[in-house]
């Protein structure tokens, strides 16, 4: 019979397996969307660029039991430099966001 400790690990690791598949599936997804044509350019850019890369790999840190802080980290760095691509107000944003993100890590 396994302990309590292997049935625990056991579960989380497939909730990891999960969500890296589900990711990949829709990035396959959208490759066949931007091949085709159907993904505006701006879009592409944004959803193809290193500061996804960074949000997705924060959230495949999420999805695991031990790295919840290392994943917000790389979800807030990816969204502090792609969220201005977005806006008109990037100074403000630059000003509000990094105190914003220690408040709900506080």
């Amino acid at each position: 019979m396994k302990s309590y400790d292997e049935r625990h690990i056991h579960r989380h690791s497939g909730n990891g397996r999960f969500v890296l598949g589900a990711l990949v599936i829709l990035a396959g997804i959208l490759l066949v969307l931007k091949n085709i044509g159907a993904l505006p350019w701006q879009v592409s850019e944004a959803l193809f660029s290193w500061q996804m890369l960074l949000i997705v790999i924060g959230i495949i840190s999420i999805s695991r039991k031990n790295n919840f802080v290392p994943g917000v980290i790389l979800i807030a760095i990816g969204g502090y430099f792609l969220i201005p691509e977005f806006t008109n107000t990037p100074e403000l944003f630059s000003k509000f966001f990094w105190g914003g993100i220690l408040m709900l890590l506080g």
